[in-house]
């Protein structure tokens, strides 16, 4: 008897025994596998936490540094002027919103003065924008307190 069981099936015995051993193998060697990019992800974590710490360190330093200054009597050099800040930068997008916005309110008047200047008056598109207008006009003309501000500003 070979492997628990008669000569026959000796060779069979023989490659499942194999197989098995290499599945085990195959499951070790994973497991290590796993083990070590667990390991690496935990030393990223670690050193990426270091870095933000190390970032907000570097920002603490930097936001005590003007206090610092600040509450220290100002040295004076001869002939020099105290320093002016620097003036606030405007992103990108803000100027592109503004000019859109420009282009936007040009665009409007500009279709507001060819439609109540020119022979375009009889079109339904400005027949209509000429409607608006004058239906706006006529309730700023009405407000109180705009009517309130032409006087006072009409008597001075």
């Amino acid at each position: 008897r070979v492997c628990g069981r008669e000569r026959s099936y000796a060779l069979v015995c023989f490659v499942v025994e194999a197989e098995k051993k290499r599945e085990a193998k195959q499951r070790a060697k994973e497991a290590q596998e796993r083990e070590v990019r667990k390991r690496e992800k935990a030393e990223e974590k670690e050193r990426r936490r270091k870095e933000y710490d190390a970032l907000k360190a570097s920002k603490r330093e930097q936001e005590k540094k003007p206090k610092k200054e600040a509450n220290q009597a100002p040295k004076s050099k001869s002939g020099s002027r105290p320093r002016k800040p620097p003036p606030r930068k405007h992103t990108r997008s803000w100027a592109m919103l503004k000019l859109l916005l420009l282009l936007l309110l040009l665009c409007v008047a500009g279709g507001l003065i060819a439609c109540r200047v020119t022979g375009l008056q009889q079109q339904p598109l400005c027949a209509s924008v000429n409607t608006i207008y004058d239906n706006a006009v006529q309730g700023l003309r009405r407000h109180e307190i705009l009517q309130w501000v032409l006087q006072t500003d009409s008597q001075q």
